[in-house]
Formats: structure tokens, sequence, C-alpha cells
């Protein structure tokens, strides 16, 4: 008696034996149609010693593996650099052990903190959320939907409510174009007129001449540019020294080669302002300076 030839190969398929296949026995050859009945009894063999081969194989591959390194780093990755005294589960055990009260105490705490998160009424705090939103809000107009619908109705009345804002808008801009940007607002120019009203000028006498000064040129002991405005102080010689006129012409008015007029119907003198600090004169009648006086507020 001999035993089948096995090889480790793994063959795609078992034959079937067929209803015409002669029932012979001996070395099995497919091809010839010999040993037909042991055919599937090989291919079953030589499976089986392909698959005792591959454990085999993977048996010895994982007996060449060092398991050591991979199973130290899961453990250092376990331990992450705890403390010497607590980096075995022993160790941890005996230490919660020894801390039962505190622990007892936080799961208190934090079942407490669980209740009151419990006992927040949420609902409530949403619906007073909404009535703020709300606020009172007609019962047909108290919906993003309802909104939405209103407004779609009345596309035209928005668009001139539109159009009446962008007007109101040009106007503004043309009111406050070129005003300094601390003085084109209503409030930022009545706050400044009142600062200016609160201001006390102060006086400075430029020229004085006790004699009266009627011809010539008149020279100002400062620059002009240095004040807010010029106070003109005449006499109408005719009437005696005490018949004094007052004259204020702002600086702004008065630059150089301006003519300003002092007098009346009956008395009048024109000085011409030359510089920032002399003025020529250039007719009078009845006419004498006393006095130019710089004001600065």
């Amino acid at each position: 008696m001999a035993d089948l030839q096995e090889t480790q190969t793994w063959t795609p398929g078992i034959y079937q034996i067929e209803t015409n296949d002669p029932v012979v026995g001996g070395p099995p050859d497919l091809a010839q149609g010999e040993g037909i009945s042991n055919v599937q009894a090989l291919q079953l063999a030589s499976r089986t010693a392909w698959l005792k081969l591959q454990i085999a194989e993977l048996s010895q591959s994982v007996a060449d593996i060092d398991f050591g390194p991979q199973i130290q780093a899961k453990f250092d990755e376990l331990v992450d650099s705890a403390p010497g005294a607590l980096n075995t589960l022993n160790e941890l055990a005996v230490a919660l052990q020894s801390n039962d009260s505190e622990i007892a105490a936080l799961v208190s705490q934090i079942a407490a903190m669980q209740n009151s998160v419990n006992n927040i009424d949420v609902t409530a705090q949403i619906n007073a959320a909404i009535n703020n939103i709300v606020d009172g809000a007609p019962a047909a107009l108290n919906t993003l939907r309802e909104l939405a619908l209103a407004l779609q109705g009345n596309d035209s009345d928005i668009a001139a409510l539109v159009s009446q804002i962008s007007g109101v808008q040009t106007t503004y801009n043309n009111l406050v174009a070129g005003a300094p940007a601390n003085l084109n607002t209503l409030a930022e120019l009545a706050s400044a007129i009142q600062a200016q009203q609160q201001r006390k000028p102060t006086y400075t006498v430029l020229a004085e001449y006790p004699t009266r000064k009627y011809d010539g040129t008149i020279t100002l002991s400062q620059p002009m540019t240095n004040f807010d405005s010029l106070i003109w102080d005449a006499v109408h010689y005719n009437l005696g020294a005490t018949h004094h006129r007052y004259w204020e012409f702002p600086r702004a008015l008065t630059p150089q080669g301006h003519k300003i007029y002092l007098g009346s119907s009956s008395w009048a003198a024109h000085w011409i302002y030359t510089s920032a600090t002399t003025l020529t004169l250039e007719s009078e009648y009845y006419s004498r300076i006393n006095r130019v006086i710089g004001v600065k507020y």
C-alpha cells in the first residue's frame, strides 16, 4: 500500500467526480483520466500541506519579532510621566483608598452641580429672550415671518422712505461739507459757541496818540495777525476831545490793501492797511485817531 504524493500547493478548486467517471484507484492523474477516485484526496492533502507551511512560516516570523520596545512604548504612554509613587495600578488603588473622603466630597459636589443644571428652567429663559425681542409688538407683527410678509406688501412705501432718507443724508453731507471734524454736528457747534461766549477777551493797545492822529501813517506795536479783531477809537475834533466813537473790525475783514471807513455823516476818515503793522491815511474829515486796540478772544 502506497501514500498519495501530496505537494505544498493551493489548488484553485476541488474536482467533482462525475457520474460517468470510472471508479479507479491508483496514482491520480486527472489529465490522463487515471486514479480518478484519488484526485480529490490529493487536492485536499496538497491544500492542507500548503496551509501547514504558511502557519509554520508565520510562527517563525512572529517568533523573530522583538515586541519588547513596542510594549515598553505603550507602557510609557500609559504611565505618561506619572510620579514614581503612582505609576502602577496597585499604587493608584492604594492612593484612591486613602482619599475616599476627598473623592466622596468631589462626587457630592459634581452631583450638586448636576442637580443645579437640571433645575435651570431653560424654557423660561428662552421665552424671556423671545419676549425681549418681540418687546410688545402687535400680535400680527411679532414673528419674523409676519414681518417679512408685511415688508413685502409695502415695497413701494419702503422704497419711498429709503429715498427720503437718502435725500436727508445728501442734505446733511452738503451741510457739513468742509466743516472741521469737531464742528460738523449741531451739538459740537452749540458747545463751541457756548465756549466762545464764556471766553473773556483781552485787550492790547497797539497804537495811542494823545494829541490825536489825523495824518501820515499809523504804526502798530504788534502785527494785527496776533489778534482776532481791532478796535478803533476816534474823536470828532470839532465836538471836543470827549466825543469818542468806537469801531471793531474782525481781522479777517482787514487784509493788506483793505480800506476801512471810520466816521458818520458829519465826520469821517479812510485808512488803508499797507502791512501787518502799518496803516496809511487816505482822506479825513474832522476825524482824529486816539487809539488802536487789539482784541484776543
